[in-house]
């Protein structure tokens, strides 16, 4: 039998299926549109050979309201201590901007 895991079976197949899509359907202008005021921040290891760096900087040039944090040094896991680091920078950033609107929203209301 084979004692691959199920999961290390279903990356490969993705990848070499390029995640049954054609090329650049996710980049398109119409469906970055749909996902444009979302806030986001992408976290992305400078050595990564999994997801290279040039894949968030295409993922960047069609959505330039994401925050891009390349992680000099680290790889693809998010267990690497920068990427861990960033990750939670990111995180906490991000909770802050929630927090902030819904401050601002809750003086709004008692207006």
């Amino acid at each position: 039998g084979n004692s691959a895991p199920a999961q290390a079976m279903l990356t490969c197949l993705y990848s070499a299926r390029g995640a049954f899509m054609e090329d650049g359907l996710l980049l398109q202008d119409e469906r970055m549109a749909k996902i444009r005021h979302i806030p986001c921040i992408a976290v992305q290891g400078a050595s990564d050979l999994i997801c290279p760096p040039v894949t968030a900087y295409d993922l960047h040039r069609a959505w330039p309201e994401m925050k891009l944090r390349i992680v000099k040094g680290s790889g693809h896991s998010m267990y690497d201590a920068g990427i861990t680091s960033e990750l939670i920078r990111a995180t906490d950033s991000l909770r802050d901007r929630v927090d902030a609107e819904e401050e601002a929203q809750g003086h709004m209301d008692e207006k």
